[in-house]
């Protein structure tokens, strides 16, 4: 399927799978007969894009590019329409309009961020592949096409939805899946951060072909699950929200258990960080920790820490 969604958006502009049987049997769209001349011809053409999409070259160049950007893990990736449909977007620029390599990793990385971040391919993807492949095959050369890409991406990613829609809507959420929390996971690799408490790199610990019993990387409560529960009697939702979570090695998370924040991290700090305070407040201030998070409350913690992962998501795509 993903092969022939593929296909159809090169070869053809068309966004949705229904199409795809019209297309083959030598349908016309504007006037809806039949044809066996335009049946051959329709073939033809899908034979030369499969060429195209099955290319190795093109493939591997597509997956540098969202390698690049962070995304190195199965994990990261909330919808694999983003991977789909970004590849159709990817081959049009380079195949059609003559793109280079350098100007479709810096468009195709911001595209791909950009749908991931919104979730624009998660709800009713093939119609919104099917508009965008309608504003794309009106460009006549390589300058309308990028045009029109960086128009539809700055009318979706405003100063609003940075500051207001991404931190107070989609950062509220307890969703291991949630786009923003991959995106943001994703930028810590792109910025070669360290994991939380460790010299080891997050990009390390994201490596697909470490092959190991137990995961290297563990998701752990800032705020752990027990205390949370027991002392403030929040439910699990509250408990899991986004904002709580980051990535620790696994023998970190362990010797953290249930402790209260204040508690492990002063602990961590006197045994780790004694005399390299200013590692460890580098390490916070990647990770989106305020300076004294250990000692606020829950909901405001949350809160500030939303602000600051927006924060870091947004200067990440600016830098793209």
């Amino acid at each position: 399927n993903d092969i022939i969604r593929t296909i159809a958006g090169v070869g053809f502009n068309r966004g949705k799978m229904k199409d795809v049987y019209a297309i083959l049997t030598g349908r016309d769209f504007s006037t809806k007969r039949v044809s066996k001349e335009l049946r051959e011809k329709q073939f033809e053409v899908f034979k030369n894009n499969q060429k195209i999409v099955l290319d190795n070259t093109n493939w591997h160049g597509f997956l540098k590019i969202l390698i690049g950007l962070g995304f190195k893990n199965k994990d990261l990736i909330s919808s694999t329409n983003n991977i789909i449909n970004s590849y159709i977007i990817f081959l049009i620029g380079k195949i059609r309009y003559s793109l280079d390599h350098k100007e479709l990793e810096e468009i195709i990385g911001k595209w791909f961020f950009f749908a991931s971040i919104t979730s624009r391919y998660s709800f009713s993807p093939e119609s919104q592949m099917e508009s965008d492949l309608n504003q794309i095959k009106e460009c006549k050369n390589k300058g309308e096409f990028l045009s029109v890409l960086k128009n539809i991406i700055n009318n979706e990613l405003t100063n609003d939805f940075w500051e207001i829609t991404l931190p107070n809507r989609i950062l509220v959420s307890s969703s291991m899946n949630n786009p923003a929390r991959n995106t943001y996971f994703a930028c810590l690799i792109k910025n070669g951060s360290k994991v939380l408490f460790s010299n080891r790199t997050v990009s390390d610990l994201f490596d697909p072909s470490m092959k190991i019993k137990k995961k290297a990387l563990e998701k752990h409560h800032l705020f752990p699950r027990n205390y949370l529960k027991e002392k403030l009697n929040l439910d699990k939702r509250q408990i899991n929200q986004i904002a709580n979570f980051t990535y620790l090695e696994f023998e970190d998370n362990i010797d953290i258990s249930d402790d209260e924040p204040k508690k492990y991290f002063l602990e961590i700090k006197g045994k780790y960080f004694s005399g390299k305070e200013d590692i460890l407040n580098k390490m916070m201030l990647e990770h989106c920790l305020p300076e004294l998070f250990y000692k606020m409350d829950y909901q405001e913690f949350l809160k500030e820490r939303r602000n600051l992962m927006a924060k870091l998501i947004r200067q990440t795509y600016e830098r793209l």
